[in-house]
């Protein structure tokens, strides 16, 4: 009998494992459309709303300084198993990098520094789609200061950063070069990898 139970048990984990499975693909199979640049600005949406939420869980009681330990442990994290979830490749990247997991390499460079001369004309940098010769594109979607970002990111002499959140953010990076940037600036990009094919909406992660 209690054989029996252990198969019954096993049998209903495996039936769950295999349904979750499903449902994880009936997910990705709605969200994206088989239009490249239309499901990396879904990605970037879904990525954002997640660190967001991360973000304001260390900022639950205001204090900035609780937030840079939270996004330290986190935000690469959320980024990864979101980017496993979705079977894409998504990364943070800014010339001015508080995580070095965050520097550009060359062609990511070359499209930041593109869009930073257009934030420092006051423009508001449009996203940029790359075709690239492996059959994929690289869709770069601009990070904008936002009045949040000025106590991690914004202006040391000005005071926008508060002293305790000053050292967190010291003591977490050392060789940090994330901060001076003022309201509606260029702070960096979203870039996802998907698959160029008119078809290829990205594949799910099994």
């Amino acid at each position: 009998m209690k054989k029996f139970a252990v198969v019954v048990i096993g049998a209903i984990v495996l039936l769950c494992n295999q349904c979750g499975q499903r449902a994880e693909k009936e997910e990705t199979s709605q969200l994206f459309t088989g239009q490249p640049r239309t499901d990396a600005r879904k990605i970037v949406g879904i990525m954002q709303e997640a660190l967001l939420n991360e973000l304001m869980k260390g900022m639950k009681d205001g204090d900035a300084s609780k937030a840079v330990g939270y996004c330290n442990e986190r935000a690469l994290f959320v980024t990864d198993s979101l980017s496993k979830h979705y079977g894409v490749l998504v990364r943070r990247v800014a010339l001015r990098y508080r995580n070095p997991a965050n520097k550009p390499d060359s062609i990511e460079s070359a499209v930041l520094q593109h869009m930073a001369e257009l934030s420092a004309k006051g423009q508001i940098p449009p996203a940029q789609t790359l075709d690239l010769f492996d059959g994929y594109i690289r869709h770069f979607e601009p990070i904008i200061m936002k009045p949040l970002c000025l106590n991690c990111h914004g202006i040391r002499e000005r005071g926008d950063i508060a002293d305790a959140t000053m050292a967190e953010i010291q003591k977490r990076y050392p060789d940090d070069r994330a901060y001076d940037f003022n309201l509606n600036e260029l702070r960096g990009a979203w870039v996802v990898y998907l698959s160029a094919a008119p078809s290829g909406s990205a594949s799910s992660s099994e």
